[in-house]
């Protein structure tokens, strides 16, 4: 059972006969910078209910690498999220992951942010010393069936598969687009959301069957046209 209507569960859909026993709840707020309470209440809500319902099947829900390292309201909501399942679910596997990546998802998620703001030539500021680490949504959904079938009661963290300074994303970003935008560089550190976290042992065990190298730039290349007509 697929809860959820976004990239993610879109994405899931397609390998519904293979996760009959599975709740992947892929629904709620998506934007780090949310800060109605309304939403979070209502994604709250939606989850206790689909754990009431589905007592017995095993809950999978994707939180954030950052709920111990920001202070920003969504990464506190998702970590009591995450406390409300372990409390409430017989079965479950949180997985901590860092930005993911598909065709279109959050217009607000730092790579499409950094996209539109070159197409529409948005001065932007990037702080020299934050960083970020990708994952391509294709790859979450092998990791997933990969691993929730060997693992249950657990908090998986997959911290990265290779982290990059901001900077550097948007150089990638830049490339492929082949213009740039005004960009103002801040050194100040206060307020970074960097973490340092490492992989959980299944995720090594995954990694061992993925291809890494230059693993941002192709994500980069796979998602980003360097030919778009940039009508948004």
């Amino acid at each position: 059972m697929i809860v959820g209507n976004g990239m993610i569960s879109n994405k899931f859909k397609l390998y519904s006969n293979l996760l009959e026993d599975v709740i992947i709840f892929a629904s709620g707020v998506s934007d780090s910078n949310e800060n109605n309470p309304e939403n979070f209440i209502r994604e709250k809500e939606l989850l206790l209910k689909t754990i009431e319902e589905n007592k017995d099947k095993k809950i999978i829900y994707f939180s954030s690498v950052l709920v111990n390292f920001s202070e920003k309201a969504y990464y506190k909501h998702k970590l009591e999220m995450e406390k409300i399942i372990e409390s409430n679910s017989i079965s479950y596997i949180i997985y901590r992951l860092p930005q993911i990546v598909g065709g279109d998802g959050n217009k607000n998620n730092i790579v499409n942010y950094i996209k539109n703001s070159i197409i529409k030539q948005n001065p932007i500021s990037i702080y020299v010393d934050a960083e970020r680490a990708l994952l391509d949504v294709d790859d979450l959904i092998q990791f997933i069936l990969f691993s929730f079938n060997l693992i249950n009661n657990e908090v998986v963290i997959l911290s990265q598969i290779e982290k990059i300074f901001v900077t550097e994303l948007y150089d990638m970003i830049s490339y492929q687009l082949k213009t740039h935008t005004f960009v103002t560089y801040v050194s100040d550190t206060f307020g970074l959301d960097n973490w340092d976290l490492d992989n959980s042992k299944i995720v090594d065990k995954w990694l061992v069957g993925v291809d890494t190298y230059g693993y941002t730039a192709n994500i980069i290349q796979k998602y980003i046209d360097g030919n778009t007509n940039w009508i948004l």
